[in-house]
């Protein structure tokens, strides 16, 4: 029976991203596979950006993750982690280093080495030999990264002092897509890619699966990981930023990086998948525990929509006691016809304040800034007082990051109060017209606005938008359904296909020139500004598709 590995690799800085450190950790990995065929990989794990020597790679990297498994039992006895040499593990200290290996060996996993071709068993514990050669590697490794650190720092102190002096770019390695003088090379064009394809919805899989693609000969895009895609359009480096001014040349514009940081730390595409096909897709939430509604569809039978914690967890593990399954048909009529205007409205009064809107992202990523620096020297200032030391000097720089965070807010405030007082109902033709241009960016538009229905029981809401499913009724073919009060009415069923509800049918057209007729209610509904309710607004649509209809018939 064949030995399990999980292979690790790491590199240490954000500043390695895209370097041959973890191509030629996985060059010696794989020498080492083809010589000892009674090993089978089980698992590749990959800190790309974690120190060893601060201990990320243990608090916040997979190392940490594989850790815990073991120590839940979850890694069987026996398996092997495969390193290229025993610092890529860790540089630590050797009282911290002890209890890692301890917490790896209890659980029956043994460690080799490829540089030393040495390795440590679970007995290594009781061995004085093994023993004394690993306290040499663990003390050379944390004296070497203790070293660099130092040295690191006072360089780092230095090129910081020069280049904000002389306003141009330091002498330090750059990265990958600048070139020696701080402007973008020919890689640029990748990273510009990378925050193009996010916006667009997709996942950082996704995303360097595309690159790796469009650019097989960029080797820092076909050496790159998933991780570092995220780490690159989060670096302030790419609109020209280091040491709090810009030095480099911008590879996006501000507008672009900003709008992905909201994106990134809202977390606003999580619910977005690049091959979605629904229109409501992660737009529909389950109202019992919360989570999302998947959409199910089999053969020819319609969509429907069901809780997916109840379904991954069953009701038991997921606590959730939603009914098994919703009609799409009936979330799609509510969405239609009742909820999208006011949708459209707040795109347009978006697209309306759109400088307004830009601002409002830079300064959340600005904020978020603030916060965790004033967290950081909170917590240094604490240690301080810990060891019996105050500093002023800390509690003054407290204070001017404070200072400068409540100005932050107060204008936060002050652009939220400006946004959301308008209160005119308004559709612009721009909005209307990307809507029916581009059906997946509308998706993902909404994501933006955190749009969610809600179904809870057997009804679906949006704010005080409430629709009841009452029950089917197979003698009219037809669901049974209540808006907001106690008259009944039917959304038919009969000669419905799943087509009706797919991306490119977002806008159901009875002819070609249905568009235009909306687009008449358009101006003229922003033609009367005496009236800018949403009721006028529909009373404008129905007049215009009375029209339309009239004009087909007498044709």
């Amino acid at each position: 029976m064949k030995r399990k590995a999980y292979l690790y690799q790491r590199v240490s800085s954000k500043r390695q991203a895209g370097n041959s450190s973890l191509f030629r950790q996985t060059a010696a990995q794989d020498a080492w596979l083809a010589v000892n065929t009674d090993v089978q990989v089980e698992r590749v794990l990959v800190d790309d950006g974690y120190s060893g020597f601060k201990g990320k790679n243990l608090t916040e990297g997979e190392l940490g993750a594989f850790v815990e498994d073991i120590k839940a039992g979850k890694i069987e006895k026996g398996s092997i982690l495969l390193l290229e040499q025993f610092s890529r593990l860790t540089r630590l200290s050797i009282s911290k280093t002890k209890m890692l290996l301890q917490d790896i060996w209890e659980g029956g996993v043994t460690i080799v080495t490829i540089a030393d071709n040495q390795e440590y068993p679970p007995e290594s514990a009781d061995d004085l030999g093994k023993w004394m050669r690993l306290l040499v590697e663990i003390e050379s490794a944390h004296k070497d990264s203790a070293w660099r650190s130092d040295k690191a720092k006072a360089s780092h102190k230095n090129r910081k002092a020069i280049a904000l002096a002389e306003s141009k770019a330091p002498k330090i390695r750059k990265p990958f897509w600048l070139d020696k003088n701080g402007n973008p090379n020919q890689f640029a064009s990748a990273v510009k890619d990378m925050f193009d394809l996010y916006l667009k919805g997709m996942g950082q899989v996704s995303i360097l699966n595309i690159l790796r693609v469009k650019y097989p000969n960029f080797k820092p895009i076909q050496r790159m990981t998933p991780t570092t895609v995220v780490r690159i359009i989060t670096s302030e480096r790419c609109i020209g930023m280091i040491f709090g001014a810009k030095l480099y040349s911008h590879v996006v514009d501000d507008d672009i990086f900003y709008k992905v940081q909201e994106v990134h730390a809202g977390r606003l595409y999580k619910n977005v998948r690049p091959d979605r096909k629904w229109p409501l897709h992660g737009l529909i939430k389950c109202g019992h525990c919360g989570k999302g509604n998947s959409i199910q569809q089999t053969g020819d039978s319609l969509p429907l929509l069901r809780c997916s914690n109840k379904r991954r967890k069953g009701a038991k593990i997921s606590g959730c006691d939603s009914r098994a399954t919703f009609p799409y048909i009936i979330a799609d009529y509510f969405f239609k016809n009742h909820v999208e205007m006011e949708l459209l409205a707040e795109l347009s009064e978006s697209k309306r304040n759109e400088n307004d809107e830009k601002e409002l992202s830079k300064n959340a990523h600005l904020i978020r800034q603030k916060k965790s620096e004033l967290e950081e020297l909170q917590d240094f200032y604490q240690t301080a007082r810990g060891k019996g030391t105050e500093s002023r000097t800390i509690l003054n720089m407290i204070s001017e990051v404070d200072s400068a965070l409540a100005i932050l807010e107060s204008r936060q405030k002050a652009l939220n109060s400006r946004l959301n007082s308008s209160g005119d109902f308004f559709i612009s033709r721009e909005i209307l017209q990307s809507r029916d241009e581009d059906i997946d960016q509308y998706n993902l538009n909404l994501h933006l606005l955190g749009f969610r229905m809600v179904i809870y029981e057997n009804t679906i809401s949006y704010g005080k938008l409430k629709l009841e499913y009452v029950r089917y009724d197979r003698s009219k073919k037809a669901y049974v359904c209540k808006l907001n009060g106690p008259g009944a009415f039917f959304i038919p069923s009969e000669g419905v296909t799943p087509e009706q509800f797919l991306m490119p049918n977002l806008i159901k057209t009875d002819g070609k020139d249905l568009q235009s007729f909306l687009y008449d209610a358009l101006d003229e509904y922003n033609d009367t500004p005496e009236d800018s309710s949403a009721n006028f607004m529909m009373q404008l649509l129905s007049k215009n598709l009375m029209r339309y209809k009239k004009s087909n018939e007498n044709e």
